[in-house]
């Protein structure tokens, strides 16, 4: 798609090409990344994938995040909501971001927000994940279709095998774009799953108060962590996960900027 500029939250936005600010100040790329000294960083975004740079899948936040592709994944010119995106063919496809502690929920708050594309999800095709299975406990984060075909959840665990799952009832599998977002605050104590700036579902995470919530697992985009053989089938794009929680109108401010794209 054409470059465009646009105005988020008091700041310039430039989407379709790798310089981008999005929302105030918790993602900005357009200058190589500054060590502030800080274990978390103000604008505390700590991925951005845009896949608007060709093959390759950059991260555009400060943090400069590792990746390797897997299977036949295949980056598609113009293909996305913003420029291009990442197309996965079900099976044996993701795109694997090592593991780091800025990626981990660990004791605070935490967000994600991605585009996603199919014509049709089977249960527990993976999306956004870091999530493990260690001694009969799950804990992490795991964003997958779950409840029903097609239907988008997001599931939080520690280790001690306390859960939070948030399983929403909007249909995506339409070969229709829709955004994806997912935020745990601990003052509310609540998980919520948006779809397109709407909340879809939201569960009390007061069961995990106070715990860490940190896994070893690497992030995976595409795939199910615990399984072999959960792929997603169609195009991912716009990969966001923020060490805080996203208010709905930041969450709406993104559907309405990629919708616009």
């Amino acid at each position: 798609m054409d470059d465009k500029l646009y105005t988020m939250g008091g700041n310039m936005v430039r989407l379709g090409i790798t310089i981008l600010l999005l929302v105030g100040s918790c993602c900005f790329a357009d200058s190589p990344p500054q060590d502030s000294g800080e274990a978390n960083p103000p604008d505390r975004c700590v991925l951005l994938q845009t896949y608007n740079e060709g093959a390759g899948a950059k991260d555009w936040s400060r943090w400069e995040n590792t990746n390797t592709l897997n299977g036949n994944v295949v980056w598609v010119r113009s293909s996305g909501v913003i420029g291009g995106s990442y197309h996965f063919d079900g099976s044996g496809d993701w795109i694997q971001i090592p593991d780091n502690d800025h990626l981990e929920i660990a004791y605070g708050d935490f967000s994600s927000s991605a585009w996603a594309l199919s014509s049709g999800l089977a249960i527990n095709s993976g999306f956004v994940c870091k999530y493990n299975y260690v001694g009969g406990k799950n804990y992490g984060y795991e964003n997958r279709s779950y409840t029903a075909p097609n239907n988008m959840n997001i599931l939080i665990g520690d280790s001690g095998g306390s859960l939070a799952n948030a399983a929403g009832t909007k249909t995506i599998g339409d070969s229709v774009w829709h955004h994806v977002a997912w935020v745990l605050n601990r003052a509310t104590t609540n998980l919520s799953l948006y779809i397109d700036g709407a909340l879809d579902a939201s569960v009390s995470a007061s069961n995990l108060n106070g715990d860490d919530l940190s896994t070893t697992y690497p992030v995976l985009v595409g795939r199910r962590c615990l399984a072999e053989g959960q792929y997603w089938t169609g195009n991912i794009d716009e990969v966001m996960l923020f060490r805080r929680a996203l208010t709905l109108p930041e969450i709406k401010e993104l559907y309405q900027k990629g919708r616009s794209g």
